[in-house]
């Protein structure tokens, strides 16, 4: 069988997950491709048999850009898809594979399997200024043997029939509502460019989920930031920062930290 796995990753925690992820549909005899939605403009479902997506928790929630990447495939109005969905988090995985499961439905998709796999948090904004980054190397042995199941899985989807349950939290929802975009944006606070150090290397405007960068000739950044941090983290240089940031450690996903 052949899959195809949409993901969004901004310091790379879920593009490392996806990549483990295929390294296990791969060695259980099947083929599988990656697809990063962020600047994604083709892709052709009649090649895949199997779609998964998988994304980072943002608030409590499926970041925006994810949302409305779901409910803009139109493709999937037409016939039933099977899919599988996890996400990223240090911690509280929130209301996110369920409104990404309620969405997916909503498309005609059949969900046939989920995950969460744990990993440091991107968002910067809380962390103490001495935070190291450490994950657990039954992480990466999860995300392969759950795609080494995924063929067996779905097969018994398909013969028992049996809806996946996902629940909701009210909790999460709360704390999702005083955690929106906007609230983010406003707890990171204003992103300053240190010119002396930017080089213009464009880097944070490409990996920006929602084109909220632009060059001019620095970085200058709109109202529709979200307030993720990925600017911040994945700078090369360091030239960006905010007060709740500053002199903190950027965060980017790095096989050292497995295991430290």
């Amino acid at each position: 069988m052949k899959f195809a796995i949409f993901y969004l990753s901004m310091t790379g925690n879920t593009k490392y997950a996806s990549e483990m992820i295929k390294k296990g549909i791969e060695e259980s005899g099947n083929s599988c491709d990656l697809l990063d939605i962020n600047g994604l403009e083709f892709y052709d479902f009649d090649k895949y048999d199997i779609f998964g997506f998988g994304c980072p928790v943002f608030a409590f929630r499926e970041p925006k850009p994810v949302r409305k990447f779901i409910k803009g495939l139109k493709e999937f109005n037409h016939f039933n898809c099977n899919c599988f969905i996890f996400c990223t988090c240090e911690g509280n995985n929130g209301n996110a594979l369920y409104r990404m499961a309620k969405n997916l439905r909503r498309k005609g998709c059949q969900i046939f399997a989920k995950e969460t796999f744990y990993y440091p948090s991107s968002y910067i904004v809380w962390n103490k200024k001495d935070k190291e980054f450490n994950m657990d190397p039954k992480e990466i042995n999860k995300a392969i043997e759950f795609g080494k199941t995924l063929n067996t899985t779905f097969k018994e989807f398909k013969d028992d029939g049996t809806k996946l349950k996902f629940s909701w939290s009210p909790f999460s929802a709360i704390l999702g509502f005083f955690s929106s975009d906007t609230s983010l944006r406003f707890y990171l606070g204003k992103i300053k460019v240190d010119e002396d150090k930017c080089t213009k290397c464009s880097k944070c405007a490409e990996i920006c989920p929602i084109n909220a960068i632009e060059l001019n000739p620095y970085p200058e950044f709109s109202k529709d930031c979200i307030g993720c941090c990925g600017c911040i983290n994945m700078c090369p240089e360091g030239a960006l920062d905010s007060k709740k940031t500053k002199n903190k450690p950027k965060y980017k996903f790095d096989t050292s930290f497995i295991g430290k």
